[in-house]
């Protein structure tokens, strides 16, 4: 499956690869939260 990224979802995958290691657990553990929210929510609104 191809992906194409738009310029700012790129712009900041790049500001957070300069981030120290444990900056970026922190974001990814945001974002996995996120993520999972958004599919639970989306998954009861089909229900």
């Amino acid at each position: 499956m191809d992906t194409e990224l738009d310029n700012d979802t790129v712009k900041r995958i790049q500001d957070i690869q300069k981030l120290p290691q444990e900056g970026k657990k922190q974001i990814f553990m945001v974002v996995d939260a996120l993520i999972r929210d958004f599919k639970a929510r989306k998954t009861y609104a089909a229900l």
